[in-house]
C-alpha cells in the first residue's frame, strides 16, 4: 500500500478499496458493518460486477489500513486444531486505481489499474 500511495504522489490520482466475503455461496460486504445482505454477482460489457458492493475512497496509508482492519474484522472464522482464528470464508479484497492526466494535444488520459487480493477459506 506505501508503494502504491508514493506511485501516486503528485498526480491526479484515486485509490478505493472493497472487500468482500464468499460464505456458502453468498456474497456479504465486509466494509459495510454488520451486512448480511446477499450481494449479487453479474457480468456486464465492463467485467464481472458486484451490485452495491460499498468502495472506500483511501486518501492516505491509514485509510487504506483502516479500510483493510475493518474487512478483517467481518470474517467469519472458527477454531480449528492448528489455528484458533481460521478462516470460514473466502474474501477477495480489491484496490482500484484510476488516474488522469492531460496529453501534448489537450486530450484527457484516464488510466485504470485493479489489483485483486484473494484469501481462501482455511489457506493459512
Amino acid at each position: 500500500i506505501k508503494n502504491l500511495f508514493q506511485g501516486i504522489e503528485g498526480i491526479d490520482a484515486a485509490l478505493r478499496i472493497s472487500a468482500l466475503e464468499v460464505y456458502n455461496e453468498e456474497l456479504c460486504d465486509l466494509l459495510v458493518d454488520g451486512s448480511t445482505v446477499p450481494l449479487r454477482i453479474f457480468e456486464t460489457a465492463d467485467g464481472v460486477q458486484v451490485k452495491d458492493l460499498h468502495e472506500v475512497l483511501c486518501h492516505d496509508e491509514s485509510d487504506a489500513a483502516a479500510a483493510f482492519k475493518r474487512a478483517y474484522k467481518g470474517r467469519r472464522v472458527a477454531a480449528t486444531h492448528s489455528n484458533q482464528h481460521s478462516s470460514r470464508s473466502h474474501a477477495i479484497f480489491q484496490i482500484k486505481v484510476v488516474t488522469r492526466s492531460i496529453a501534448d494535444d489537450g486530450r484527457e488520459l484516464v488510466t485504470n489499474g485493479c489489483l485483486n487480493l484473494v484469501d481462501l477459506a482455511g489457506s493459512e
